[in-house]
């Protein structure tokens, strides 16, 4: 074989190595998990989708899935965090699962990776249903092994993009803290050795270990980063979970607005972020974030301060460039749809990626029926831009005429308020909503409401729920006192008067009542109970009840009623009582169902690529082998060259010796 031809099957064979080198479409199968996490950048939970009960939304339908992954990827998101559960389909003995589990979620999987998406296959209802029972420690680990053992086997040619959480913020029962560490441990462990002994793609596919209940605390942080050394896998990434200050999150203890106490949860939960894993390269991705709260009813959290919260948070998320997934369960977004039900709150994640927003001191004014409109004053907090405009139902307010504006104060005058009273004169609740536009960031709503004073009337009720009739007239509950004749704090929370929001009360304005709830009734003693209603108007309204054995009655206990006239206009309000004790957020276990739950998935083609990445990459592939062909042509036509020119030399040479 000449030079020349060994060289051009070189130059083949150096193109067709490019060719495979650029053309995957997926991760190295040697590429760290430190790789994996960084093209996650923004991701969505699917819920309970998965969860069999009252909320069991599987998706079935090939043409509905790929349409919710299309509007996901359209969002921009580039990861789909998938919650199942195995219990009650798999062996108990064997761990075998069964075949029909992996066909249940095969369409929502397989819509995932076909559209070049990542996805993070999390046991999720198994942590409260059997994981968290250690009563028998040694058959637990032992059916635990059994059963990711054969979930890993069924995908051990599974594309790289897809990876496994072991378990979804697992905690133990009836154990103390340094217990439940202990045990933490060893299930991390055991979960990532099993499922690296099965082989193939899952010798390096990408895992995830969670720290104890998705906490981010010293003792939960510290232990993670000493079992994370341990393992010596540079294919295992770390998750936590953040939820928020936990009285803030489910509007619990008087914290209903973003304050300084929940601005400082946010900072603590990033310094030990940083500090314990980021700044130690340790993979780290927050694989659920958002409210509580939001789960039961998004209004339990005012719109306005549900903004601020999460302005804050994925300030300090791009700042640690930190990967995060987002949790809804169909509350924030319409997967179906593409939409959200919060139009602001999709625009302020969307502006967060490049900017920071501003924000208004509130979100709602209140202009009582009958009464005389006065000037309204708001503060702005400005985050890198300044007040461009306000704007109404699409048209400018007049600057000086319709409001003024000194630094950070904007005050919306009498005359404009009282135009927009003249102009809804025969209605109540939503007038109109002023849209404050800045040079940066996201806009902000202030809605401005017409309301009455609400009426409370009598009922009578069991401990296991009472309803009181209401006529709202406009107006919105926030939150709720309850304690007795002695000012002794009655209900489930017994540290702080003001009870959880939709735990121990929820207002149905489509009904016409106010529900307390079987865990607020069933902790009443046989006494009188006062509770104090909070209106987003600034007003109170006092409703006294009494327990006699299983029946509740309201009664008249005009002593401890509390009056408290309202001015015209009123500003939601902004101040937070101070509760004697607010626990942390990184205490609460994880919002999840408490029906039984079910998951399941189905193997997809593990080679699968995107068609665009193909072309892609062998477009590059046949400009390298090009350039080596070229490459080899213009050494050989250059050693040609010279070769001639030698010849020509020592012919030149022979001549002259022969005329001499």
């Amino acid at each position: 074989m000449s030079k020349k031809v060994r060289r051009i099957l070189l130059g083949f064979a150096l193109g067709m190595i490019a060719i495979c080198f650029l053309g995957s479409s997926e991760r190295k199968a040697d590429a760290s998990a430190a790789t994996y996490i960084k093209s996650i950048k923004d991701g969505m939970n699917l819920g309970n989708t998965y969860e069999t009960g009252v909320e069991e939304t599987k998706i079935k339908n090939s043409v509905t899935a790929k349409k919710i992954v299309q509007n996901l990827k359209n969002q921009g998101y580039t990861t789909i965090r998938l919650p199942i559960t195995v219990n009650k389909h798999f062996d108990t003995k064997t761990g075998v699962v069964k075949d029909s589990y992996y066909k249940e979620i095969e369409v929502m999987l397989k819509a995932a990776i076909d559209e070049n998406l990542q996805v993070i296959l999390t046991m999720y209802g198994d942590s409260y249903q059997w994981l968290n029972n250690m009563s028998d420690q040694k058959a637990t680990v032992s059916l635990y092994k059994k059963v990711w053992k054969q979930i890993a086997l069924h995908y051990k040619s599974y594309s790289d993009l897809l990876s496994f959480e072991g378990a979804n913020a697992p905690y133990y029962d009836n154990k103390k803290q340094s217990q439940q560490l202990t045990i933490l441990t060893t299930m991390n462990r055991e979960f990532v050795k099993t499922v690296r002994s099965t082989g193939g793609k899952n010798s390096n596919r990408t895992l995830f270990i969670s720290t104890l209940n998705g906490a981010v605390t010293n003792e939960t942080c510290n232990n993670m980063v000493s079992a994370y050394k341990k393992l010596n896998d540079d294919n295992v990434a770390v998750s936590i979970h953040y939820y928020g200050l936990w009285s803030f999150s489910v509007n619990a203890c008087g914290d209903t607005t973003f304050n300084q106490n929940v601005k400082k949860d946010i900072s603590t939960f990033f310094k030990l972020v940083n500090s314990k894993f980021i700044d130690n390269k340790i993979p780290v991705v927050c694989t659920e974030y958002g409210l509580y709260g939001q789960e039961r009813e998004p209004e339990s959290i005012n719109s306005g301060e549900q903004q601020k919260y999460y302005e804050e948070f994925l300030y300090q998320v791009k700042k640690a460039k930190l990967p995060v997934i987002l949790w809804d369960n169909g509350k924030l977004y319409d997967r179906e749809q593409g939409t959200w039900f919060n139009e602001a709150l999709q625009k302020l994640f969307v502006a967060a990626k490049t900017t920071r927003s501003s924000y208004v001191s509130t979100d709602s004014i209140y202009l009582k029926k009958g009464g005389k409109a006065q000037d309204v004053t708001v503060s702005l907090t400005l985050h890198n831009g300044s007040l461009k405009k306000i704007q109404a139902d699409g048209k400018n307010l007049v600057l000086n005429q319709d409001y003024q504006v000194k630094g950070n104060k904007v005050t919306i005058k009498e005359d404009y308020l009282k135009q927009v009273q003249i102009q809804h004169a025969a209605d109540l609740g939503k007038y109109q909503t002023l849209q404050f536009v800045f040079t940066k960031g996201a806009p902000f709503e202030v809605n401005i409401y017409g309301y009455n004073s609400t009426v409370l009337s009598t009922n009578t009720g069991t401990v296991k729920e009472f309803k009181i009739p209401v006529v709202f007239k406009g107006d919105r509950l926030v939150t709720m006192e309850a304690f007795n004749t002695s000012h002794q704090v009655r209900g489930p929370i017994t540290y702080s008067a003001y009870q959880e929001f939709g735990n121990a009360f929820e207002p149905e304005y489509e009904n016409g009542v106010i529900r307390l709830t079987k865990a607020f009734l069933s902790t009443l003693k046989e006494e009188q109970t006062i509770l104090v209603f909070h209106f987003a108007s600034g007003e109170t309204k006092t409703y006294t009840i009494k327990r006699t054995k299983d029946v509740i009655e309201e009664i008249n206990y005009k002593k401890t009623t509390i009056t408290s006239p309202s001015p015209a206009a009123t500003l939601a309000p902004t101040a937070t009582v101070t509760p004697t004790q607010v626990p942390t957020a990184t205490a609460v276990v994880t919002p999840a169902s408490t029906a039984d739950s079910v998951a399941a998935m189905s193997p997809v083609d593990g080679g699968k690529k995107s068609n665009n990445n193909i072309i892609y990459s062998i477009f590059l592939g046949i400009i390298i082998l090009l350039l080596l062909v070229y490459s080899l042509y213009f050494l050989r036509k250059r050693s040609m060259q010279k070769t001639l020119l030698e010849q020509e030399g020592k012919e030149k040479s022979t001549g002259s010796s022969i005329d001499k």
